[in-house]
């Protein structure tokens, strides 16, 4: 102890006196300092002997960096070498959050100070970066300068953020990767929150069903009359105590680890017992049950963070009851304002991400930094910006470049920090890539009051605004600049072919969606195949895969899948021979139109030679809230019929096939009906064949007929798994008659 002591006094002592100098200090006529000279240096990185685990990364990121730069590797030790120059590294008090101190000192040493979090690595890292040239962009492309002589300049600099979380969604080697993190200023998750602790934590992980629903029902939400093992009952005091024994378990695993996470699963239900209700009643707020539940697990744990969800049916605050101060709002929508009344820690959840369609061209670089700035005007200052980034998605390191730097400081020139990532990452095409940004930008802001940005949308949804056939040659023409600028510059040319699959992407979807005729994947006669396409899908599918790309949505969603399904989509068997192919559909239940995942009420769908695949259910599928309703599809005239065919999605949780299916045939006009059989699915059927996600009820006949009818029951509820006894929901695509 004694030895350590006088190390920590010592590197006390030489610090302050340098510090003490420096008020008199001068800095030489030439300006700044040799930190390296012809491959050798009089550098010492000076920590204190028990520097925190940020001041020893913050030493070792500018040890390695520099001596990948100019071979010299520069010592750290606890004091400097005789004779020797320092770089003295130290956390100190009074810096905001991550905030650093860059000082030139005397006699040319250097200081580089930083808050209690990250600041140490920060002030290291702009040195390296902004001084000596090292630039990091994505896991695979890194600018490390090479020279034997590196100098800086005369030094006195700060920074710090507004914001004390920025936590910008990566995934993969994004995540992985964590030079290119701290480069960023952004966090990965875990930490700061506990693993398996970030979010819809109720039954994925303090009660979890198999553990719980068999023995204790009670546990969980009421829900039409059932309980269902899908979310808990806030208003058991037995809930809250398994909640809490349950951290006392996992809580000393993780000692470190601030943030844990109590939250509602993920969708729209939640318990409607009488005593859940009377809360609710009394909060005027469904969010009510839920912040009297956290508060009290809180209570039990007061150095750590719980956290819960604003979200769906809780993004209204309570009108009574307050979060504690260790309680932060994981805020996904609603009236920021007021719950940043009521709240301490206000963790800010921005969607900037089409989930299901990574590949998706999604004009949404601008929007980030005014939702940003209105939010920290709210009192906002964690972050978690859903970008989902990662090889695959959309403009990922731009993506990541731009919002972490929002997120640090949400005044920064957006359009001045784009032009700068795209020059370093896409050379003389940069200018080209900008004119697509502005003019595919430019196309929405004129449409977005029509069909603005919506989560999990496929880029058919915007083919009449921003991805009509005339703005897509346009945007093509310019990738056709972009690509001729950096033709033979391997690195460049790479980076701007994959950056151009979006369009690729965008054409082939929507093309799905008119899938016969001139924009389509065949000729309106069903017989000739659209080359275009296939071509277009063949460069998409080769580049996503040279490029090591698996999962193209957050679901897990295969590149390889999509190749099936693509496939299984595009072939026209559904129209060749179906006598139903753009046959006219009724029913005696409308379909409301939905602007979200299932969009559309046109029943021309099932009638339109495309059959629906697993990925893309938001093209073909037809989603059906009735228990009980006939579809009829009209041939238009009295014709001979085999067979009779509808295919309905076999998903997973709540979406699973009819309980029946009934189908009816008549040659006269809405009446004399007569049945040609009947269909049953039950949950434990095997899933066969290629299109397993598909379930296709199946009447032989030998009969004429000219209406052709299907009288659908549904399943009430999910059957099996997590989301057992939930409603189900019936999805529906093609009737094919032969």
């Amino acid at each position: 102890m004694k030895k350590i002591f006088q190390h920590w006094t010592g590197y006390t002592l030489t610090l302050a006196l340098v510090l003490a100098t420096s008020l008199h200090f001068k800095p030489p006529a030439s300006g700044g300092i040799e930190l390296v000279s012809n491959g050798k240096s009089e550098y010492t990185i000076v920590v204190a002997p028990d520097a925190s685990p940020q001041v020893q990364r913050a030493a070792g990121l500018l040890q390695r960096y520099v001596e990948k730069i100019s071979g010299c590797r520069l010592p750290v030790a606890n004091q400097p070498a005789t004779r020797n120059k320092a770089i003295f590294i130290r956390e100190v008090d009074g810096l905001k959050y991550d905030g650093y101190r860059i000082n030139t000192l005397p006699a040319g040493n250097l200081s580089i100070e930083g808050g209690k979090s990250r600041g140490c690595i920060y002030g290291a890292i702009q040195i390296l970066d902004k001084y000596l040239g090292c630039r990091l962009y994505s896991p695979r492309y890194k600018v490390i300068p090479s020279s034997k002589g590196l100098h800086l300049p005369t030094l006195s600099e700060s920074d710090s953020s507004v914001n004390s979380l920025r936590i910008v969604f990566t995934l993969n080697e994004f995540s992985r990767d964590e030079d290119l993190l701290d480069w960023t200023r952004t966090t990965n998750r875990f930490p700061p929150f506990a693993d398996n602790y970030y979010v819809h934590t109720f039954t994925h992980r303090l009660l979890p069903p198999d553990s719980f629903y068999k023995t204790h029902p009670e546990y969980y939400a009421l829900i039409g009359g059932q309980r269902v093992p899908d979310q808990l009952c806030m208003s058991n005091p037995d809930v809250v105590r398994e909640t809490i024994k349950q951290l006392r378990k996992d809580i000393p695993l993780q000692p470190d680890r601030l943030y844990w996470s109590v939250s509602q699963a993920d969708g729209p239900l939640y318990c409607q017992c009488p005593d859940c209700q009377k809360t609710i009643t009394e909060e005027k707020s469904v969010s009510g049950p839920i912040i009297r539940f956290v508060n009290q697990v809180a209570k039990e744990f007061p150095d750590k963070i719980i956290s819960t969800l604003a979200y769906y049916y809780s993004i209204v605050p309570p009108a009574v009851t307050k979060p504690l101060d260790n309680v932060q709002i994981m805020y996904c929508g609603g009236d920021l304002a007021a719950w940043g009344r009521i709240s301490k820690h206000i963790y800010v959840w921005d969607y900037v991400v089409d989930y299901f369609h990574y590949q998706c061209p999604y004009p949404s670089l601008f929007m980030a930094q005014p939702e940003v700035q209105s939010q920290v005007s709210k009192g906002a200052n964690e972050f978690f910006i859903q970008g989902n980034i990662d090889y695959g998605m959309e403009f990922a390191e731009l993506r990541l470049y731009l919002y972490s730097r929002i997120a640090w400081n949400p005044n920064v020139d957006v359009s001045a920090t784009i032009d700068e990532f795209l020059k370093a990452y896409y050379g003389d095409a940069a200018p080209y890539i900008r004119k697509y940004i502005d003019r595919i930008t430019d196309a929405y802001e004129k449409t977005k009051s029509k069909k603005p940005l919506i989560i999990n949308t496929p880029p058919s949804y915007y083919q009449d605004t921003y991805l009509t056939p005339e703005l897509l040659k346009e945007y093509n023409a310019l990738f056709d600049q972009a690509e001729q600028a950096v033709k033979g510059q391997d690195v460049f040319a790479e980076h701007v072919h994959f950056a151009r699959m979006p369009l690729n992407f965008a054409e082939m979807e929507i093309a799905k969606h008119n899938m016969y005729g001139p924009t389509g994947w065949w000729d309106k006669t069903g017989t000739v195949r659209n080359k275009k396409m296939d071509a277009l899908f063949d460069d998409f599918y080769t580049t996503l895969k040279k490029e090591g790309i698996t999962d193209i949505n957050e679901n897990s969603y295969h590149l390889d899948d999509y190749k099936k399904h693509t496939l299984f989509t595009t072939s026209n068997e559904a129209a060749v021979g179906n006598l139903a192919w753009h046959k006219k559909v009724m029913t005696d239940s409308p379909l409301l139109v939905r602007m979200h995942r299932f969009y559309t009420a046109d029943l021309s769908m099932l009638t339109d030679g495309a059959r629906g695949d697993a990925a893309t259910r938001n093209l073909f599928w037809l989603v059906w809230p009735y228990k009980e309703f006939n579809v009829t599809v009209d041939l238009g005239k009295v014709k001979k019929i085999s067979t009779a065919d509808l295919g309905a999605e076999w998903g997973s949780g709540t979406t699973i096939p009819p309980a029946s299916v009934e189908c009816f045939v008549s040659t006269k006009e809405n009446k004399d009906f007569t049945s040609i059989g009947r269909q049953e699915w039950h949950y434990d059927q095997q899933k066969t064949g290629d299109s397993d996600w598909r379930y296709v009820y199946n009447f032989k006949t030998d009969t004429k007929a000219r209406y052709v009818r299907f009288h659908i029951i549904r399943h009430d509820r999910a059957l099996s798994g997590r989301k057992k006894g939930m409603p189900a929901q019936t999805l529906l695509d093609e009737i094919e008659i032969r």
